[in-house]
């Protein structure tokens, strides 16, 4: 696990973000514990550049190249991208066999996949749900994926019914962290098809906003992070970053038509949306995985000023979204 990233989600507003309660699937958690681990082997998988992942290495430098800033080290998984189940199955082999050949010394390891990349290393979290005998430590092995088309919360592989099965295991013993960016077609996809602007959006954010999350902070306090209860209900391992963005892609380029193109557009898109948690909404100390940021930790609050926290929040985040509205131009 490479260092971990500490952020307090009070009652942060997005104008833009349809953020939504899902029952039964977890709470928002509000408060992130902070620690400091070794040094961090990092595995790198490319998206679908079909042809290149042997030649050039996109995703050591997503996320501001954070993750592959020393002391850790990033080491690339060449896998054949092509399209469909049997390829990521393929690039899961490769990745356990790059686990397996890494020292024996207990090491920390984090995952790294961008894309299909994401896809493989969910192909590698279902192979070891289903047999565990053949896992990697989950105390050393942690991952992040980014724009990921198989995240169950608004990848198109699910959002079209491509696939009939969850692809990520609801209770994977692995800690992971899933960053989206608003309007990434592949990764936040509508979740309302028959919303033809949103679809049309979503599908220039694709071309526009999936290969590029290069400037993503994930210590941005605007980001809004959703942690999912397991099945059973106890803390689950599998931390969501929704990361805004500020330009509607489908209508970037209009220049000085634009904001107001934005005010007129920007709420029928995101009625097409339903995410999940709910903007401002926090909930039980988490602790988040990854090292992805060389800002200074803070220390989590304990639990009962945490629950202190999510009430004002709650009360708040209403007064907040008017306080942001009025002030758009």
């Amino acid at each position: 696990m490479i260092r971990a990233f500490a952020a307090t989600c009070s009652a942060v507003a997005i104008i833009g973000w349809a953020v939504s309660p899902v029952p039964g699937v977890g709470t928002a958690r509000a408060e992130v514990a902070a620690a400091y681990t070794p040094a961090a082997t990092v595995l790198t998988l490319e998206g679908g550049l079909v042809g290149v992942q042997h030649l050039v290495h996109f995703t050591p430098w997503q996320l501001q190249g954070s993750l592959c800033k020393s002391p850790n080290v990033c080491h690339p998984v060449d896998y054949l991208a092509l399209p469909g189940d049997v390829y990521n199955e393929k690039g899961a082999d490769l990745l356990q066999q790059a686990i397996a050949a890494l020292p024996a010394d207990g090491g920390p390891v984090t995952l790294f996949g961008h894309s299909e990349g994401g896809q493989v290393i969910y192909a590698a979290l279902r192979r070891w749900a289903a047999d565990p005998s053949t896992a990697p430590d989950p105390s050393r092995v942690s991952w992040v994926s980014i724009g990921n088309p198989e995240n169950p919360f608004g990848g198109v592989v699910g959002k079209l019914g491509l696939k009939s099965t969850p692809r990520l295991p609801a209770d994977t013993a692995y800690q992971g962290i899933e960053v989206i960016r608003q309007y990434d077609g592949w990764a936040d996809f509508p979740s309302d098809p028959r919303n033809v602007l949103a679809v049309a959006n979503a599908v220039v954010g694709a071309l526009t906003i999936h290969p590029f999350y290069n400037n993503v902070n994930l210590d941005d306090p605007n980001n809004v992070r959703y942690t999912p209860d397991k099945p059973d209900g106890t803390p689950g391992n599998v931390t969501y970053v929704f990361v805004p963005n500020p330009r509607l892609p489908l209508i970037a380029g209009t220049g000085l038509l634009e904001p107001a193109l934005d005010k007129i557009l920007r709420p029928i898109i995101e009625a097409g949306y339903s995410r999940p948690g709910g903007v401002g909404t926090v909930g039980n100390a988490e602790a988040v995985p990854a090292a992805v940021s060389a800002s200074s930790a803070r220390v989590a609050k304990p639990a009962s000023r945490a629950r202190a926290a999510a009430a004002k929040a709650a009360k708040t985040t209403g007064q907040a979204l008017s306080r942001i509205a009025k002030s758009r131009p």
